[in-house]
């Protein structure tokens, strides 16, 4: 288990606590402090007798996520991997319910479960609870491209447990908010993989993290989507049928999930001043978005690979 953490001692305790109370510990817990200036490593401090297997390692420069993650795993030996924000926490019984998937399915990659969004003082955000589909089960690479229509693809990175052989010859990717689902899409779609149905984690919103949608983001966003598409034209075996439909099959999917998220940011901004003004907007960025800003947004990806 890789915890980063960088200046979130405000929620550090709740993570830990979740995990001291796992009713089945992981190997290890490994919290890689990334040079906070706040108290967060006296907090970690405060947990070495609660978890027996928790190691801190504070970082003298800041390395910023990625570094720290695909440093951690290259010397992890640990069989299954699991990152989790320091942000968050989990239910527990996740490492009881995932090992057992993995016990079953010995050759499984990925497992994929339900996460509840809460708040910055830990209540539950009703508009996210069901940000997954309601699947529970293994899919097949075949099944699974199939029913990706009806998946959500917005997977958060403390929603899945990896198989160490998955980055054997691959790093974690660093795409910001879509860095989970891009890795996930392309695991499933070459060996497939299992998804709960059972809420086992916590993803908390607030105002630093990648998941706050702002405006503001939107270029950068597609300028992920572009650099992912290019990520998985290289990482996909070169024999792989129907490779390019594919890929275009999951970037006309994040496209159409961004639509969604911009015009439901905006109807949520405005009904505070007015409800009807709201509804107004609502449904003129409704139609606006299905006839004319599609094409529109796909001019500005291409546009963004200059």
């Amino acid at each position: 288990m890789i915890i980063p953490n960088y200046n979130y001692s405000k929620y550090l305790s709740k993570c830990l606590e979740s995990i001291e109370i796992q009713t089945v510990q992981p190997a290890s817990v490994i919290l890689i402090d990334d040079c906070s200036s706040d108290n967060s490593i006296m907090i970690a401090k405060s947990f070495k007798k609660k978890i027996k297997n928790l190691k801190i390692i504070k970082k003298k420069k800041n390395q910023g996520l990625y570094k720290n993650l695909n440093n951690e795993i290259k010397i992890t030996k640990e069989k299954l991997i699991y990152f989790m924000s320091s942000d968050d926490f989990i239910s527990k019984n996740l490492f009881f319910e995932t090992f057992k998937i993995f016990s079953k399915y010995t050759d499984l990659k990925f497992c994929s479960f339900q996460t509840q969004y809460v708040d910055s003082i830990n209540r539950n955000l009703k508009n996210k609870n069901n940000f997954y589909s309601k699947y529970n089960g293994f899919l097949s690479k075949d099944e699974f491209l199939k029913k990706f229509k009806n998946l959500s693809m917005n997977y958060q990175t403390n929603g899945i447990i990896f198989n160490n052989d998955v980055f054997q010859h691959l790093k974690f990717p660093n795409f910001g908010s879509l860095s989970d689902s891009a890795l996930v899409y392309l695991l499933a779609s070459q060996y497939g993989g299992y998804f709960s149905d059972k809420k086992l984690s916590f993803f908390r919103i607030h105002k630093k993290n990648y998941s706050s949608f702002k405006i503001r983001q939107k270029k950068e966003r597609y300028q992920n989507i572009i650099n992912i598409e290019k990520w998985l034209k290289i990482n996909y075996p070169k024999k792989m049928i129907n490779k390019e439909k594919v890929i275009r099959l999951w970037k006309n999917k994040e496209i159409n999930n961004f639509k969604m998220n911009y015009y439901d940011f905006i109807f949520k901004r405005a009904k505070k001043n007015n409800k009807l003004r709201a509804y107004i907007i609502f449904l003129r960025l409704k139609i606006i978005f299905n006839v004319s800003l599609f094409y529109f947004f796909k001019v500005l990806c291409n546009k963004l690979i200059k």
